[in-house]
């Protein structure tokens, strides 16, 4: 089963809506997130009412990775796909990418699967 992001509209909605830091949760996604990277972190958003993967980096700021409106499982999936991906060429990252789901990326300067 497909995770499933959160719709433009919620995003919208919840463009200026309160965010609230999840550290425990049923399924423990919080915390294998924290494992995969511990710059990650688990938030929802109220007033968009989904659930927000966000990066803080070393400068602070806080980079969104993915959104989902149900907390389960696939999303350490989605997240493990996105940080480790099976390639380091960037042409061949993004077939990989589209080929499962991923709609939206992140681009820094680092290279894939680093």
């Amino acid at each position: 089963m497909k995770l499933e992001p959160a719709s433009l509209a919620q995003v919208r909605t919840g463009r200026d809506g309160r965010r609230v830091c999840i550290d425990e949760d049923v399924f423990d996604v919080a915390r294998r997130l924290a494992q995969i990277d511990p710059s990650l972190s688990l938030h929802w958003n109220e007033r968009g009412e989904y659930f927000v993967v966000v990066e803080t980096g070393e400068d602070g700021r806080e980079r969104l990775v993915t959104t989902t409106t149900e907390l389960d499982g696939r999303l350490i999936e989605h997240v493990e796909r996105l940080a480790h991906p099976p390639t380091t060429s960037w042409a061949k990252w993004i077939v990989w990418t589209r080929r499962r789901g991923v709609t939206r990326t992140i681009v820094s300067t680092s290279r894939p699967g680093r």
